[in-house]
């Protein structure tokens, strides 16, 4: 199937035995070769586009959680001439297990897929940021892992939220940047009060300063996760700490 619009065209292939391929093309001035694959990160953008439209560098992070979240595969490539193309493809039986084989697209690009990496158990994580896109970010990355996500907007929301259900949380995502209250001192009123000083904590950052993130270590972090945010890396981190 095949719509036009002024601005572009959408292809749609449909193979009912395995998936749903859908091909979104455009004519516009296309996407940097080593920016390929990085412009699905959240909160990054691509350098031809970042400096006319607005936006948070949130929208194709958000379309590939959903997608992966279904078992699909989502990827972009230039086309020959002009503009790009858009592709996601989505297995029609979501009883079918994909992670860990291989999708044939329809112009047969071979993708191969990654085994997710997920504690069995199903842990309370409780997310301290102050910013509402970090936290839906993280949010829409961890869709469908099986963790009960819990939320605090700013570092003393977080420590209010952990007075009144410190026994229900396994583990704390941080971030260290807060207008509110530095991260670190937030970590140190968590590793100080007895009711909570074992729940482990995963710092969040986008600092390069290593003494910082020495000093975390130092306070008590297990680990901490750098900003972009990559899905498979914070999957990773999460089991390894809540597995041990």
């Amino acid at each position: 199937m095949e719509d036009y619009w002024d601005f572009g065209k959408v292809w749609i292939f449909f193979n009912f035995s395995k998936y749903i391929h859908f091909a979104i093309k455009d004519e516009g001035i296309g996407v940097p070769e080593n920016e390929l694959y990085t412009i699905f990160e959240a909160f990054v953008q691509s350098t031809k586009t970042k400096t006319r439209a607005g936006g948070t560098g949130l929208g194709l992070a958000i379309c590939k959680e959903i997608i992966e979240a279904h078992h699909g595969e989502i990827w972009a490539e230039n086309n020959e001439g002009s503009g790009a193309t858009f592709n996601f493809v989505i297995p029609i039986s979501q009883a079918k297990q994909m992670d860990g084989h291989k999708i044939i697209a329809e112009n047969n690009v071979e993708i191969p897929t990654k085994p997710a990496t997920q504690t069995t158990k199903s842990a309370n994580i409780l997310i301290i940021d102050d910013e509402e896109a970090c936290l839906m970010s993280m949010e829409l990355l961890l869709f469908g892992s099986g963790y009960n996500l819990h939320k605090a907007v700013g570092g003393y929301a977080g420590l209010e939220y952990l007075k009144e259900h410190s026994k229900e949380i396994d583990l704390i995502l941080l971030d260290l940047m807060m207008p509110d209250i530095y991260g670190l001192n937030v970590l140190t009123e968590i590793k100080q009060d007895p009711d909570f000083a074992k729940i482990p904590v995963i710092l969040q950052t986008g600092s390069s300063d290593n003494a910082e993130i020495e000093r975390a270590f130092e306070l008590g972090i297990v680990t901490y996760i750098k900003k972009p945010y990559q899905r498979q890396n914070i999957m990773y981190e999460i089991a390894e700490v809540l597995d041990n």
